[in-house]
């Protein structure tokens, strides 16, 4: 047993690591974590009232439901039902099961080595981020620096640069939590100047959506952390971050873009075709993971051409109410709050776990811009994320924790 937890946590540190880098990585260390939960589940087979624990706890029930009423929106699929089906088991039932394998593989003495991933994982992206600004390719998956509109972000490893802003804001969170912990004065100042590397990365992506859920993160985490001092730390961060969007002209004239003609009136517009979608079958959706089959007639009666290329709703929570209706979308935002609220109560007086929730902000503010839930790599963010805030109360961090 003690082999095959040490199989699974190497497998959850492998998906940590390739969040950034790799879709086919990330899918393999699942299926390595499947087959222990598996392996674990013929070495100790659970009783009935294992079974009535687990549904009985307020969030796996709200989240099975959440579940149930995915597939209930298949019915709506029609003859597209295997596509609907597919991603009901192979997208939204993996990640479900990721995070509920994670709740029940990791450990306290598991976040060592989870720290360290993320510390190393952080700096080797944003290493490529800055050499991707250079030389316009970076090292990893020599992606290329694409055009956007009059800008260049910086994308890195990942696919855009939304992707890549939304996991910097994410990660900056995480990695603040590593440095509240550590006593060490070397480590300190090399973990300040990993997040200092970080947000200059978070700049370069030009994400607004980022910039805004990091704004966010930073705001609650001023409002519920107990130490002052790295609470106007991050205020002061975001100071700079504001300031330097009025100051420099290319971040400036990237923020006012969205309050320009053409600006952001193309998302608005792939919003409404996306309501107009959901408006075909406001109960129970159009089929789950098929709006993207659907959208390009609507986007088509848009004055607005340039919209054809548009799949995803561009909001995570719309796409959810256009592909399985209003009561799947009020679940998952009632499973979503659950996590959030359960996270600050157990965090009580401990910095590192209010960091750890202000990460969670950032992903929920995000995923209204952006569809992370419909993006292999930052899905799997959002569902390790949750599963280690879910996780707070016990792993005994509202309490604090030895400093490595």
């Amino acid at each position: 047993m003690l082999l095959l937890n040490r199989i699974a946590l190497g497998a959850i540190l492998g998906i940590v690591f390739f969040i950034p880098i790799s879709s086919a990585a990330i899918e393999s260390f699942f299926g390595v974590l499947g087959i222990c939960a598996a392996l674990r589940l013929l070495h100790v087979r659970p009783c009935l009232a294992d079974v009535k624990s687990f549904f009985w706890n307020p969030l796996h029930a709200t989240l099975t439901v959440f579940y149930v009423l995915l597939g209930i929106s298949i019915l709506a699929a029609g003859p597209l039902w295997p596509k609907s089906l597919e991603a009901w088991l192979t997208k939204w039932g993996e990640w479900l099961l990721l995070f509920c394998l994670i709740r029940l593989f990791v450990q306290r003495e598991h976040l060592k080595w989870i720290s360290y991933i993320l510390v190393f994982t952080a700096a080797l992206i944003c290493v490529d981020g800055i050499f991707q600004k250079i030389t316009g390719y970076d090292f990893i998956r020599g992606f290329e620096i694409v055009p956007a509109n009059y800008f260049l972000p910086v994308r890195a490893s990942l696919h855009h640069y939304n992707h890549f802003g939304g996991y910097l804001a994410v990660i900056f969170f995480m990695i603040t939590a590593v440095l509240i912990n550590v006593k060490d004065r070397a480590k300190c100042i090399a973990l300040i100047g990993l997040l200092g590397l970080i947000f200059v990365n978070l700049l370069l992506s030009y994400s607004r959506g980022a910039w805004l859920a990091f704004a966010s993160g930073c705001l609650w985490f001023f409002a519920t952390s107990p130490k002052q001092k790295f609470s106007y730390a991050i205020l002061s961060l975001l100071g700079a971050l504001l300031g330097l969007i009025f100051l420099h002209p290319g971040l400036r004239e990237r923020a006012v873009y969205l309050f320009t003609s053409g600006g952001d009136e193309q998302r608005f517009e792939v919003w409404k075709a996306a309501l107009r979608v959901w408006m075909e079958s406001p109960y129970i959706g159009r089929g789950l993971g098929l709006l993207m089959d659907y959208l390009p007639e609507y986007l088509s009666q848009t004055r607005i051409k340039e919209v054809f290329w548009a799949q995803y709703a561009h909001n995570s929570y719309l796409q959810i109410l256009v592909e399985s209706g209003p009561l799947a979308l009020l679940s998952f935002l009632l499973a979503a709050l659950g996590i959030l609220l359960r996270g600050f109560r157990a965090a009580k007086g401990y910095s590192p776990a209010h960091a750890l929730v202000a990460a969670y902000v950032v992903l929920l503010v995000h995923c209204f811009f952006e569809n992370h839930l419909y993006s292999l790599q930052l899905s799997a963010l959002f569902w390790v994320s949750a599963a280690f805030v879910s996780r707070i109360p016990e792993l005994g961090l509202g309490e604090g924790q030895k400093s490595h």
